[in-house]
């Protein structure tokens, strides 16, 4: 009997939530991975962080690409209860990630986050000053991101700037926290590193063709 009430309730709570969430103030026309979709955006206290929830009874897929207001989200987490609605953490990408691998230049939109220690980004020694600046990458797997390996090179900075560009290397790569049945996202770690010649600064792309680690930490 209870289950049998529970069933019900289920029923029309999604019955409810499929009439009126059209048209709901929160519910939004995107586009999802190149496909027009209506799903509900609700806002967060972080400007660059929302909630999304389906009304169709249809899903999202985490890692999938949103785009709407003129913005690009990534939908980077699934949430536990899928009884009413499927609800989701949607992130905005705040940065376009280029590389070189195999031979093929690489964009990807992508979340990058300041993760740096010191307040003034470089560590001392007593023979040198380095850079010490760290970011936090999350960004969808696919075909392409899956070729991303520990020692690759990322430029991440404003190519605006006339400044020189630092360069980052991928110290650790988080595959498995954001996974949902094969979908999802990485989360790479990066700390400032060395440029290697054939980098090219002023478009921003690294090269992480043919690359050896010396003991020096120099890329060849």
């Amino acid at each position: 009997m209870a289950e049998m009430q529970r069933s019900d309730w289920l029923a029309s709570m999604k019955s409810t939530h499929r009439r009126f969430g059209p048209s709901s103030l929160s519910c939004k026309d995107v586009v999802v991975n190149g496909e027009d979709r209506k799903i509900m955006i609700i806002n967060s206290d972080d400007f660059d962080l929302k909630y999304a929830h389906c009304i169709f009874d249809d899903f999202l897929i985490v890692g999938s690409y949103i785009e709407w207001n003129d913005e690009t989200w990534i939908v980077t987490k699934e949430g536990g209860q899928k009884d009413v609605y499927p609800s989701y953490e949607l992130q905005k990408c705040n940065y376009e990630l280029k590389w070189v691998k195999d031979g093929e230049t690489i964009t990807k939109k992508a979340y990058a986050s300041d993760m740096t220690y010191s307040q003034v980004g470089v560590q001392h020694t007593d023979y040198m000053v380095y850079g010490d600046s760290r970011y936090r990458v999350i960004i969808p797997k696919d075909d392409d991101t899956t070729k991303i390996r520990r020692g690759d090179r990322f430029y991440i900075d404003d190519g605006d700037s006339e400044d020189d560009h630092p360069i980052y290397e991928a110290t650790k790569i988080d595959r498995i926290t954001r996974m949902y049945n094969g979908n999802g996202v990485y989360t790479l770690m990066l700390v400032e590193c060395n440029e290697h010649p054939t980098d090219n600064s002023d478009s921003m792309v690294a090269d992480n063709n043919n690359k050896t680690e010396l003991e020096e930490g120099e890329w060849v």
